[in-house]
């Protein structure tokens, strides 16, 4: 039998976590593809955030040095 999804209204089987949005009777039960991508661009954005962060210190790292 075909239902559709509380959380998104996708058609799905009965007993069936959704495909689309992850959702099982109202329970976040695994991570969809959407939520992947997400999870690696906050990684990247960490990431280059870090590194403009140790850019910026590195300048000033030099002039302790040498003074």
């Amino acid at each position: 039998m075909i239902t559709a999804c509380n959380n998104c209204q996708d058609p799905l089987i009965f007993y069936v976590v959704c495909k689309n949005c992850g959702f099982y009777k109202g329970i976040k039960m695994m991570a969809t593809k959407m939520d992947r991508a997400v999870k690696r661009a906050e990684i990247r954005q960490a990431k280059e955030a870090a590194k403009t962060d140790q850019q910026k210190s590195a300048p000033e790292q030099e002039k302790t040095k040498s003074s």
